[in-house]
This record gives C-alpha cells, sequence and structure tokens, in this order.
C-alpha cells in the first residue's frame, strides 16, 4: 500500500502524476472490503497493466487498486473452458500453456498486451476474434463490494465495450475454447505476435486511441490523412500505425497525450464531419 503514490512507472506511457493511495490485493476478501470503505467517499479505480489508460499529471484524489499475483495465472482447465485470473497477463507468456493443454480458438489473446480483466472489461480483440465470441462466465466485485458469478451473454458486450454496469473489479473469466494440436496453435501464435511487432509499436503506447467508424471507415484512415503531422511536445500518432500515440521525448507529459487527442477530434471533425469515439481511458 502507497499513499501519494506516483504513477511514472505504473503505466505504459510512463507518464501521470500520483495518487492518494494505491494497493496491490492478494485476496478478494480485501478487495470488497476496500471497495465498501470508499464508497460514496473516493473513486476507485481498478488497474491491470494500464495499457489503454492515461492518468493525469496532476494529484488523483482516488484509490487504485491492483490484482495481486494471487490472481496471475490459470486457475482451471477442463473439457471446454478454462478459468483465468483477472491479473493474468496472456500476452506472450502462456503460449506454452495453451499449447501444452492443446487449448484452440483463443490464439488471440497471446497478441494483446493488457491483463485477462482488462480485456473483458474492454472486449479487446484482434484479427477477427473478440472477448464476447469465447468469454463463458466471469467472477466479478461489484461497485457495492460484493461478489458476483455471472454467465456472459451477447448482449453484455459491443464494439470494445463491456456493458456490465456494475464491475468494479474481474476476479476471473472463463473462456469456452477447443481442442487443437499444439503445432497449430503455435503457429497462429507466432503469426499474429509477428504481424503485431511488424505493424504495431511496442513502447510508450496506449494501443488503439479511437474506435473504427465502421467497417468501412477506420479511425487509422482518418488520423493519418488529417493529423499525422501534430506534435504536442513529443505527443505524436505512430508513424507505424496511425492511431496509436506515442512520445518521442521523455519530457512528454499526460497533458501533451490529452492535448493530442483532443486536437485529432476536431481537426477530424472539421474535416470529415465525424466524431471519433475514444478507446483509450483518460483519467484526470
Amino acid at each position: 500500500m502507497m499513499y501519494n503514490a506516483s504513477l511514472k512507472n505504473k503505466t505504459w506511457t510512463q507518464t501521470g502524476g500520483t495518487v492518494f493511495k494505491y494497493i496491490e490485493c492478494e485476496h478478494i476478501n480485501e478487495i470488497s472490503d476496500i471497495i465498501k470503505c470508499y464508497k460514496g467517499q473516493k473513486k476507485v479505480f481498478t488497474a491491470g497493466n494500464s495499457s489503454n489508460c492515461i492518468f493525469s499529471d496532476r494529484y488523483l484524489d482516488i484509490v487504485i487498486l491492483k490484482l495481486g499475483k494471487y490472481f496471475d495465472g490459470v486457475m482451471d482447465i477442463n473439457s471446454d473452458v478454462i478459468r483465468i485470473g483477472g491479473a493474468t497477463k496472456v500476452y506472450a507468456k502462456y503460449k506454452d500453456i495453451l499449447c501444452k493443454n492443446g487449448i484452440g480458438g483463443l490464439e488471440f489473446m497471446c497478441s494483446i498486451p493488457g491483463t485477462v480483466g482488462g480485456m473483458v472489461a474492454m472486449n479487446a480483440g484482434c484479427y477477427g476474434m473478440d472477448i464476447s465470441k469465447c468469454c463463458k462466465r466471469i467472477c466479478y466485485i461489484d461497485i457495492n463490494g460484493d461478489i458476483k458469478i455471472r454467465e456472459t451473454q451477447s448482449p453484455d458486450f459491443s464494439y470494445r465495450k463491456n456493458n456490465i454496469k456494475d464491475i468494479a473489479v474481474i476476479i476471473w473469466s472463463e473462456f469456452y475454447y477447443y481442442n487443437s494440436c499444439s503445432d497449430v496453435i503455435m503457429t497462429k501464435i507466432n503469426k499474429n505476435l509477428k504481424q503485431r511487432q511488424e505493424t504495431q509499436i511496442q513502447r510508450f503506447t496506449t494501443g488503439s486511441t479511437f474506435k473504427n467508424v465502421n467497417n468501412n471507415i477506420s479511425a487509422w484512415s482518418l488520423l493519418k490523412k488529417h493529423c499525422i503531422d501534430l506534435d504536442f511536445n513529443g505527443a505524436i500518432f505512430s508513424k507505424k500505425h496511425f492511431n496509436f500515440i506515442t512520445k518521442t521525448s521523455p519530457k512528454t507529459s499526460s497533458n501533451d497525450f490529452i492535448n493530442l487527442i483532443n486536437c485529432a477530434k476536431k481537426i477530424v471533425k472539421k474535416e470529415s464531419g465525424i466524431d471519433l469515439d475514444q478507446e483509450v481511458i483518460l483519467i484526470n
């Protein structure tokens, strides 16, 4: 537990100010008690990998919860469902587990640099798959501090969004899988990882900044057309993937990223008449 904790070394962009309290939790009851304790007093925010978040440079009077090692890993595997802890970083780490157990259909998760809890909260996806297509059930703590288990259904998810309104912390998630052979699984994972390395930056980024407008208009194409030369003290849109923000200077701040995002919205609206829908989360 840390008071007045600095966030600069806890975020992918290595920016951000300080927060009232930063707590790493190892027990489910501890999380429940903290949420109940601060309900109506302070906002409680769950930080996974913070790979899709930008925290303000100023002091934030909030409590940040981070799931500890107890929630990191595969908790159970049966004939067609695997249970994974909310703090698990599947990215490039669990491919050996998938291969060893012949778990097919979840290869795409190894290409997403976030925690499983974050993936479910954002309905993350890539390469034609997303969480909504494979998630069976979740265990979570709600905004009142109560522990719940819920079977997930199609209406619970939409494009890059989880529609379950009362989620505070996702403890674990279960996913359907199908039996496959290790060679096929490894080939898919390596292909996805190679494509990601070739087309996306790996550091100082929050991933996709805006949602695609529709199947025919991508945020990537709009930003490339209208915002390619924007630069706010080193905060830019990556030339490798125009929908990814990154920084070219150690002096770049969260406010520089926020100014870049807001400016891009205004330019795209003016030039194309389209309102970009933000995917990255701003905490300010």
